[in-house]
């Protein structure tokens, strides 16, 4: 601890052979090279000789924070009043300074059931539309490839949050925590080309029914699929490499999973090309929300005009607006969490608003088209029987 010392990685309840293994390796480096690393930090050094630390480690911990949490520990230590207790956890949360919450094991019990219950609803649907050749339509086909997007997005945010819940230190490596922010922000990006994909499907069946299948031909929906998943995996490529080249300078990300802005913040210098490439890859995607809204508007246009094309409108249309109006909904609770003054709201409502995308549509896909499509919710309950049926056979 302290500016100048140099700690190996040790935990505060270390038991008598964790102690004896740190002996050991100051005892083999002196042997070998005649070293004694005299820049450990004083409370390490006589916890190590003499059993117990003499030196006061608050000292220490004064010194290894920033100027400004110094203040904030130092008037908290003056008049625990004067300092607002959102902002006293909110930092010792940052250094680990918390003990276990009693809350972890019910946490992790919500989260695991969770989890399960996303892969399910979304294996089955995905499932069902191979099982059935009735669904072999490009809207199923599309709807299938928008529950798998939503598996790959969530693998990278659960196994180690359910792992963090287990664990008394919430540490993550560089390397993963790159490719956990590629994960989750790659299955957001292709989730709004496959919806793009999917509006596009909807104006074809409704506002140029005769020549549907002349133009979604078994050709094109692969072709539709291929740029839906290459564009966001390539274009987010280009991100992670202008990332890799910014150094490090910092090590504690103030989020439940690592992203692009929370790594950039860590950086030693400005990172101006990343922000403009990002600006470029949002201004792509609000172009393609606009694309979305042109759709249904001429969609609205052509059904209002009758009761049939209300009908049509309301089983294949209602459920694909509501997903995209919960993924919207809640990828500006992640905005939100980013870039608008995040920094005042209380640390458990930040964390609330930053995993809504990982929650809510990966939930809500699946059962909104499964109650909402008839033939979806007919093919289910088909196979459920024949697997019934089979069962008892």
């Amino acid at each position: 601890m302290g500016r100048d010392a140099k700690v190996p990685f040790i935990r505060h309840d270390f038991q008598i052979e964790e102690w004896k293994a740190v002996a050991r390796v100051l005892v083999l480096v002196w042997k070998r090279a005649g070293y004694f690393p005299v820049q450990l930090a004083a409370p390490f050094l006589e916890e190590v000789l003499y059993g117990s630390a003499v030196s006061s480690c608050k000292d220490g911990f004064l010194q290894y924070v920033s100027d400004q949490e110094r203040q904030i520990l130092l008037r908290a230590l003056d008049d625990i009043d004067s300092v607002e207790m959102e902002t006293l956890l909110d930092l010792l949360d940052v250094h680990e300074c918390h003990q276990g919450s009693v809350y972890k094991p019910m946490c992790f019990l919500l989260a695991f059931v969770l989890y399960i219950l996303i892969i399910t609803v979304n294996l089955t649907l995905i499932l069902t539309v191979i099982m059935e050749k009735s669904l072999h339509e490009p809207m199923y086909i599309f709807l299938s490839n928008l529950c798998v997007n939503s598996l790959y997005g969530t693998i990278g945010f659960y196994p180690k949050f359910l792992l963090d819940l287990q664990a008394d230190t919430h540490t993550i490596t560089y390397s993963w925590c790159i490719t956990q922010a590629y994960v989750i922000y790659t299955s957001v990006m292709c989730e709004i080309t496959l919806l793009t994909v999917m509006s596009y499907d909807r104006y074809v069946a409704i506002c140029r029914p005769l020549q549907y299948h002349s133009i979604l031909t078994p050709h094109a929906v692969l072709k539709l699929l291929v740029v839906a998943w290459a564009y966001p995996l390539l274009t987010s490529v280009a991100s992670v490499i202008l990332t890799l080249r910014i150094p490090i300078c910092g090590s504690h990300i103030r989020k439940l999973f690592c992203d692009n802005p929370s790594i950039l913040k860590l950086g030693c210098s400005l990172a101006i090309a990343n922000q403009v490439w990002s600006m470029l890859l949002i201004t792509a995607y609000c172009i393609q929300f606009v694309l979305i809204l042109i759709s249904y508007a001429r969609i609205v246009q052509v059904c209002i005009s009758s009761s049939e094309g209300r009908t049509k409108f309301a089983k294949t249309c209602v459920p694909h607006i509501l997903v995209i109006a919960i993924f919207i909904m809640t990828t500006l609770f992640d905005v939100s969490y980013s870039w608008v003054g995040s920094e005042n709201l209380p640390i458990s409502v930040r964390n609330a608003l930053a995993i809504q995308f990982l929650i809510l549509p990966p939930l809500s896909n699946p059962i909104t088209y499964g109650l909402q499509l008839p033939q979806i919710r007919k093919a289910v309950f088909r196979q459920g029987c024949k697997h019934k049926m089979c069962h008892q056979r």
